[in-house]
């Protein structure tokens, strides 16, 4: 039995330690399989191009994706061991990457011309010259909510099979392509008196579906509302160009006569329409958005006239339509305002979390999710249910405090942090003599012990070592402050304003 074992260990079988591997075989066995498959990658896309499957082709996009990163990530270790044998591997990677590059070029020809030749083609909609209204003027027409609805379920489709960034880069290209097509024919009809108003509908239905389908391709409020230098992007500020003239398109066929007579005979030197400042939103996204500009006034001068409300509406907007999750952007968006969503966050949380939590010991299990440790550190929680629990409570608020108090300076973790918590009953409970040991903690002095955590190991250490030696509790206690004083510059500025702000709550209590 023990020979065997030792057998299957050293072949590596049934899960045994492998003790006679070759590098060099294993890396050419990866770029011999990687071969393989990519010729097999290529067979499905020529099927799914033949028969315009656009379920295998986005699958595929995935699957090239993957593959290209695994040989990434082979070719990162080999560089730092400086193997000779990476060559094949490079050589893999290169044809994965052109592979990709190509996948989505076909995917977004393939998108466009079912847009342009069927999903926007619709004879009844598209006769102008008819003498009768398109259904008794009672709505719009299919071409614009069919268009809607093909926007929003490949935007769902992109997301969920297509890597992040060419997901956008495909969206980004339907919309803009699409727009083109609209644009031109909107701008040049010449529709009958019963079917004008189908015109205008069309026009304003269309400019409202834009302006919640651009924060997708979106990376800042800028390129959003089309002020200032709008991106780098082409797409982008063609995107702003088009719905822009689809508005004024829109204001022009719309209004009657007599207004327009009005308006134009002291010229358009001076008309905000026309002639949109650089640096304030364009108008037609304040007419699209009429959630956001309340007022509707087009004059503005520049995006910071703009209320604040507004602005961090605009933001929440391009945060949440990203493709993965933003780190920078959803951290610009928590410290923006003087740091009002995590005020918002911490004020509404802990009115909805009044009860004690129990800090429970961690176990090891796997929650069944992508990426977990199974240590027992997950954060992950059910996202399913539609309402939170008061863990979901406890957990967000340990994740506000956090943040602001890695970001804010002392002044404001006094203003905003400190004040937040005072205003709510029993905060100070966790700092009575027979609370202060045990597991029940408020959320937001879990935040401000898990900075602290990191050197307890180095402080439990010595502190047992000394009372094993005899020392008395006292004595423990000042060993603790010594320690803990060794260590100021580990912690950094804001953990030492937190911990500070500890010490002195007796005094604040009284």
């Amino acid at each position: 039995m023990e020979g065997a074992r030792d057998n299957s260990e050293a072949s590596g079988g049934c899960g045994g330690i492998v003790r006679s591997s070759d590098p060099a075989k294993f890396i050419s066995t990866i770029g011999k399989s990687a071969d393989q498959l990519l010729k097999h990658l290529h067979v499905l896309t020529q099927e799914a191009l033949d028969h315009a499957d656009l379920t295998v082709l986005t699958g595929t996009i995935g699957a090239t994706a993957l593959l290209k990163n695994c040989l990434r990530f082979y070719i990162q270790i080999l560089s730092d061991v400086k193997s000779p044998s990476i060559e094949p591997l490079r050589t893999g990677y290169k044809k994965y990457n052109e592979m990709c590059e190509a996948l989505a070029e076909r995917l977004l020809d393939l998108h466009c011309r079912l847009l342009s030749l069927y999903i926007i083609q619709d004879a009844d909609c598209l006769d102008w010259e008819n003498d009768k209204p398109f259904f008794e003027s009672e709505r719009g027409s299919y071409i614009i909510q069919m268009w809607w609805l093909y926007m929003q379920g490949t935007k769902e489709d992109l997301w969920n099979t297509v890597p992040p960034k060419m997901a956008q880069r495909v969206f980004a290209g339907m919309l803009n392509e699409s727009l083109t097509i609209l644009t031109v024919r909107y701008s040049q009809c010449l529709p009958s008196e019963a079917r004008t108003e189908l015109l205008l509908v069309d026009i304003s239905n269309l400019l409202f579906c834009v302006a919640q389908l651009l924060p997708s391709i979106c990376d800042t409020v800028q390129d959003l509302t089309g002020s200032g230098q709008i991106t780098k992007s082409k797409m982008l500020r063609d995107v702003h160009v088009k719905c822009q003239q689809l508005y004024c398109c829109f204001l022009l066929r719309g209004t009657s006569l007599d207004t327009l007579h009005k308006i134009f005979k002291k010229g358009t030197d001076n008309l905000n329409l026309l002639n949109p400042k650089g640096a304030a939103p364009t108008p037609w996204i304040i007419f699209a958005l009429p959630n956001i500009f309340k007022d509707g006034n087009i004059s503005l001068n520049r995006l910071t006239e703009v209320e604040e409300c507004s602005t961090l509406g605009m933001e929440l907007m391009v945060l949440l339509a990203q493709p993965q999750a933003n780190w920078a952007l959803l951290l610009k968006v928590l410290c923006s305002k003087k740091f009002k969503v995590l005020r918002i966050l911490l004020n509404e949380f802990m009115e909805r979390s009044n009860q004690e939590l129990r800090k429970t010991p961690l176990k090891a299990e796997d929650c069944g999710n992508l990426l977990c440790s199974g240590d027992g550190t997950c954060k992950n929680m059910d996202t399913t249910s539609s309402t939170l629990t008061p863990n979901h409570y406890y957990e967000l608020i340990i994740s506000a405090s956090q943040v602001l108090l890695h970001v804010g300076n002392e002044e404001e973790l006094n203003e905003y942090f400190v004040e937040v918590v005072m205003q709510h009953s029993n905060w100070a409970k966790c700092f009575e003599r027979r609370n202060v040991w045990n597991q029940i903690r408020p959320a937001w002095y879990e935040a401000i012990l898990n900075i602290v955590f990191p050197i307890l190991p180095v402080v439990e250490e010595t502190v047992i070592n000394a009372l094993q030696t005899g020392a008395t509790m006292y004595q423990a206690m000042s060993l603790i402050v010594a320690c803990f004083s060794q260590f100021w510059d580990m912690l950094g500025k804001h953990t030492y304003t937190g911990i500070m702000w500890i010490v002195d709550l007796p005094s604040l209590g009284q």
